[in-house]
């Protein structure tokens, strides 16, 4: 009988120092409310570790969700930039071609 109510008592001690750290994971988020859970990680590693150890599943649903990185199409049209240098490089050729007297050094910039 004592082996069973020892493991009661360790299983009771058990359930309040989760209780405990999940209390403070709740209070360091409503602190920092626009903090991520690696920022909020950094704050408290002994907590997050704990939860992370012990408590995974509370710990996932009890943090901030993922921030979505909307990426930025930057992609470049070649096509069209060609058609912009040929016409940029006409010109010179022009430029050059219809100057008189000694030719000038040509480089490319």
């Amino acid at each position: 009988m004592n082996s069973e109510s020892d493991s009661k008592k360790k299983v009771h001690k058990d359930n309040d120092l989760i209780n405990e750290r999940r209390s403070e994971w709740i209070q360091l988020q409503k602190e920092f409310p626009f903090l991520l859970k690696t920022k909020l990680r950094e704050k408290v590693p002994a907590v997050y570790t704990f939860l992370y150890r012990n408590d995974r599943n509370w710990l996932n649903e009890n943090s901030p969700e993922l921030q979505k990185v909307e990426t930025i199409n930057n992609r470049v049209n070649w096509l069209e930039r060609d058609q912009e240098v040929l016409k940029n490089i006409r010109k010179v050729v022009e430029d050059i071609n219809s100057r008189n007297g000694k030719p000038l050094r040509i480089t490319v910039l």
